[in-house]
């Protein structure tokens, strides 16, 4: 009697352990709202009245473009550990990431694409932490997420055609980056004491000038 009631108090207590919460590490930010709070994003609409397109961009204090100087792994996991190391350097806790036009972040495009085992699996991963298919708004990246995220979201920028014009900011609002699918990063600093900063920040990490036309040197 003994014996079958402890098993049946050890059975009760397996069935009572509580299953931990599934930990979400991206914060979604209502489309709106993320404009109203980061006005330096970039944006572009369709102005029937103008029958054209209306963009915003602010002006920036010195535009730089890099690239990894060597390819040591997969280009996607080159970008994320370069661009970790960038803004640890920088001393920025997280990241702020919005389309400059009001799309999806998972797009009809890439869902259809279920040949591509990494496009599929950046969807998973975007789903995994809140995102379906009808959001449209910004994302706050923590910085210990924020190799991860870049790694998923690079692979989203080389494989889905219709996911573009992504950018990111911090949040004191100091530089927007932007993230070509060819791996080469844009930076554009809006102040003179940011590009200071940057430019002692960058040479902490294996980025290198992309030496593109009309833009600042490192």
């Amino acid at each position: 009697m003994g014996r079958s009631h402890g098993l049946l108090v050890i059975l009760k207590s397996c069935f009572l352990l509580k299953v931990p919460d599934l930990v979400i590490m991206l914060k979604k930010i209502n489309r709106q709202d993320c404009l109203a709070t980061y006005s330096i994003f970039p944006t572009r609409y369709y102005d029937p009245k103008e029958e054209d397109e209306v963009m915003y961009f602010p002006e920036p204090y010195a535009t730089y473009w890099i690239k990894p100087e060597k390819k040591t792994s997969s280009l996607e996991e080159d970008i994320a550990l370069e661009v970790e190391k960038l803004y640890n350097a920088l001393n920025i806790r997280c990241l702020i990431f919005l389309c400059d036009f009001d799309s999806t972040w998972i797009t009809s495009n890439a869902l259809c694409n279920r040949n591509n085992k990494a496009l599929q699996k950046s969807i998973d991963y975007l789903r995994t932490n809140k995102v379906n298919e009808k959001f449209n708004g910004g994302i706050s990246v923590d910085k210990d997420e924020l190799r991860v995220f870049i790694e998923n979201f690079f692979t989203l920028t080389r494989y889905d055609s219709t996911f573009s014009d992504y950018h990111f900011t911090d949040e004191d609002k100091t530089m927007i980056g932007y993230i070509h699918y060819s791996g080469e990063v844009r930076i554009d600093v809006l102040t003179e004491q940011a590009s200071s900063t940057f430019l002692k920040a960058v040479k902490q990490t294996n980025f290198i000038d992309a030496l593109r036309k009309d833009t600042s040197r490192l």
